[in-house]
């Protein structure tokens, strides 16, 4: 994160209510590159052929796979969050985007542009699906994408899922953060509204350090695999000794990870029933 952006979220900070400014101030903090430790990954933009295009009235972005089939329903990743005044992933994404290119899958998202503590709220929910009517519906991608969050992504990520369990093939979490009781503004809170994912057989994988005191695996990635288990969902999770809260290549070059999400992310078979 350039010394710019650092400000741009210091600003943010300030500018919040009282009640929210200790989440404010947490989630600023989680969101550093950690770009002194040299075994992070490049914050470098990746050199992938990006469009950024506008939905509803925001940015999002979409990295296409070249090999798709004509006439096929093509593949995606649903990437979360995209903030601040991005419009494009991260660097130490491309790793991980190059792979899924690779085998066809394309990959997108959208800056909402909302504040920490709405993250995941009816507003947020409202302009995920229209990104996804976008790509379903206009440009004929695959109507289960896997979805893939890192960190605040999950409260997204999931809540949207959480609505539209018949839209996902899998859900995939990096360091996601899923339990945010005493703070956010509103009561999806993830890991309360599996049910319907568990109902429709989507698969949960999750990679997160065990060292992690920002977003505590115990209480985030474990307990909600936990409740997932119990309603017979299906749910994989990859424990990093010693790691933290960081961008890490352990969390963004995990082959498993990638393994996992090409082997669900498949097209449909019915593409033309949009």
């Amino acid at each position: 994160m350039t010394t710019l952006q650092r400000c741009h979220w210091i600003v943010r900070i300030v500018v919040c209510r009282p009640l929210l400014a200790a989440a404010c101030c947490f989630w600023s903090m989680a969101s550093s590159s950690f770009a002194g430790d040299a075994n992070t990954v490049s914050p470098k933009r990746p050199p992938l052929p990006i469009e950024v295009f506008s939905v509803a009235g925001h940015k999002a972005f979409l990295v296409a796979a070249t090999n798709r089939a004509a006439g096929e329903a093509g593949p995606w990743v649903w990437y979360a969050p995209i903030q601040g005044n991005d419009d494009k992933p991260g660097g130490h994404l491309t790793w991980m985007f190059e792979r899924f290119l690779a085998a066809g899958i394309s990959v997108a998202g959208m800056n909402t542009a909302q504040a920490y503590p709405l993250y995941g709220g009816p507003e947020d929910r409202a302009l995920f699906t229209a990104l996804y009517d976008e790509l379903v519906r206009k440009r004929g991608f695959s109507r289960k994408p896997c979805l893939l969050a890192q960190s605040r992504g999950g409260f997204q990520i999931y809540n949207w899922a959480a609505e539209h369990p018949e839209s996902v093939g899998c859900i995939v979490g990096i360091y996601a953060a899923y339990d945010a009781k005493g703070w956010l503004s509103f009561t999806n809170i993830p890991m309360n509204h599996l049910e319907g994912l568990a109902n429709a057989h989507v698969p949960l994988f999750n990679i997160h350090g065990d060292a992690d005191d920002r977003v505590p695996l115990e209480k985030h990635p474990a307990e909600l695999h936990r409740r997932y288990r119990e309603l017979g969902g299906e749910a994989t999770l990859v424990v990093v000794k010693g790691k933290g809260h960081a961008v890490l290549p352990e969390y963004f070059q995990s082959q498993e990870l990638v393994d996992f999400v090409i082997v669900h992310a498949r097209p449909d078979k019915d593409a033309d029933s949009h």
